[in-house]
């Protein structure tokens, strides 16, 4: 990780109880019941922090915590495995519940808050917590909404208690919502057809937390990245929709993949001046298939019938943990109007690409896109260059730079390579001074005569050699576009560029 980066996930422990007995538990977990000791208390706290050490991360929000001694253990065990998270925070107050949503973190949390929502029926605390990380704050909100064997109106007002929790707060300080919030990220297309729906159609998370916005037409369709760009109500962009449809999964319920499991980002993580969400770095942890059993998560454990159930000391959680990575304080450089977009000529230009000094040289088309210079896993050395937009209308070029060729490979062919990851409809284009475009379309990068755009994904950095001949040999620059396809977000890096 580099350390312009912060890693923050999430996890709901499944019931992480401790050995006090207060009358507050489950049955199964009160000291003594279904070999529920000290030897299997120590597995279970073993586990989860087998799980946290595991992902690397530095604020990560859990759920399903029974008490702050419960949570100072969990540090504890983390502590003699070498992994160290100084502050915590939990949501044990204004009422008692039965578990609690808890943070763990390596920054100092500078102040936390617990609140509840306005239901009726008596509801878990909701977490609010603000971090100082490197000299920047940043509020967290650690969620355990009401499950499904409630209605959807005691989702609704868990999410209503938190949207005022922010418009109370304002726009100050940037935000992350996380949390099991017991919905899927398509909970509105769905959950009507489940028993849930005393809300009229209106979800908690899709509705209230501004995961979708109506169209023109009146239908309702997922916010993307773009939109959050381009202002507005108060949206929140839901990172499962950068995970390919047949990978959204952080737990199984009776047999279907579900996603409960969310790390919400408001507009000022997607562009703000602070921190900046790393596109596609959102997954599903599951420490390469050891918290998997037979495809679903591998839950903590029980064996027998009724009342001679018995722990086994095997398993993790129900669910599989979620995280993201966030990038201090980026460097853009400011996006050139529109209508100069086609002037390359005023772009410096640059013979090798390795971005360990600048940008060398790419910028930006026009709003709709961002080139900045990015630490988050370079293909080599410590900088790579990010290109995120996306196309708001139709087909564009998201970024360009003028490269300089080699004098005596002038008057031949041209040999262009780079290194890529991320994803979207990626072609790239290139030309000599006043020669024709030439055009290159992922994922393969083939030549073909005129503009194709196919989806491309790159979950890890891809070598590419695209072998090119100058139409106008007089000319020493070598003309690069990078362009995205409408209907897709843009997100890709770039490392290693060069014109041999």
């Amino acid at each position: 990780m580099g350390s312009d980066t912060i890693g923050l996930g999430f996890y709901n422990v499944e019931n992480l109880f401790g050995l006090e007995d207060n009358g507050n538990e489950y049955p199964e977990f009160r000291p003594g019941a279904f070999g529920w000791n000290k030897q299997m208390y120590d597995i279970k706290v073993g586990r989860i922090a087998s799980v946290i050490a595991a992902m690397h991360l530095d604020v990560i929000g859990l759920s399903e915590v029974q008490d702050r001694n419960t949570l100072q253990e969990l540090q504890g065990e983390l502590q003699k495995r070498g992994v160290d998270y100084p502050y915590s925070a939990i949501a044990d107050e204004p009422v008692r519940p039965v578990n609690c949503p808890a943070l763990l973190s390596r920054f100092p949390i500078v102040e936390s808050h617990g609140f509840r929502s306005f239901s009726l029926r008596p509801t878990r605390n909701l977490l609010e917590a603000d971090l100082d990380c490197n000299g920047a704050r940043l509020r967290v909100y650690v969620n355990h909404w009401p499950s499904k064997f409630q209605p959807e109106s005691e989702r609704l007002a868990a999410a209503q208690a938190l949207a005022q929790r922010i418009a109370q707060r304002g726009p100050g300080v940037p935000y992350v919502i996380i949390g099991d919030l017991n919905s899927d990220y398509d909970e509105w297309r769905t959950f009507r057809t489940r028993g849930f729906d005393d809300t009229k159609g209106v979800t908690g998370l899709n509705n209230v937390l501004g995961t979708i916005r109506s169209d023109s037409t009146g239908r309702f369709t997922f916010v993307t990245k773009g939109d959050l760009c381009r202002g507005g109500r108060i949206f929140h962009f839901d990172p499962w929709l950068d995970v390919p449809l047949e990978k959204r999964m952080s737990m199984i319920f009776h047999g279907l993949p579900e996603t409960p499991d969310h790390i919400l980002l408001p507009r000022a993580l997607l562009c703000g001046t602070t921190f900046t969400y790393c596109d596609s770095s959102f997954t599903a942890f599951n420490w390469d298939g050891r918290l998997l059993r037979g495809g679903e998560p591998f839950g903590w454990q029980m064996r027998g019938f009724g009342r001679r159930r018995f722990f086994t000391g095997e398993g993790y959680s129900d669910h599989l943990p979620v995280y993201l990575r966030l990038v201090e304080r980026p460097e853009a450089p400011p996006a050139l109007p529109p209508d100069t977009a086609t002037a390359p000529a005023k772009a410096a230009p640059l013979q090798r690409g390795g971005f360990e000094e600048s940008d060398e040289g790419w910028l930006a088309t026009g709003s709709a896109f961002t080139v900045m210079r990015d630490s988050t896993g370079a293909a080599s050395g410590r900088y790579c260059l990010c290109v995120k937009g996306e196309a708001p209308v139709k087909n564009c070029a998201a970024a360009y730079t003028v490269i300089r060729r080699p004098a005596l490979n002038r008057s031949r062919w041209s040999r262009v390579a780079f290194d890529i990851r991320g994803g979207g409809k990626i072609q790239l284009r290139m030309k000599s001074g006043r020669g024709k475009w030439r055009f290159y379309s992922g994922p393969r990068f083939r030549y073909y005569r005129s503009s194709r755009y196919l989806l491309s994904r790159f979950p890890s950095w891809r070598h590419v050699a695209i072998s090119f001949l100058a139409d106008n040999t007089a000319s020493p620059d070598l003309i690069v576009e990078l362009c995205a396809g409408k209907g897709e977000p843009l997100c890709v890096w770039l490392d290693n560029f060069v014109v041999e």
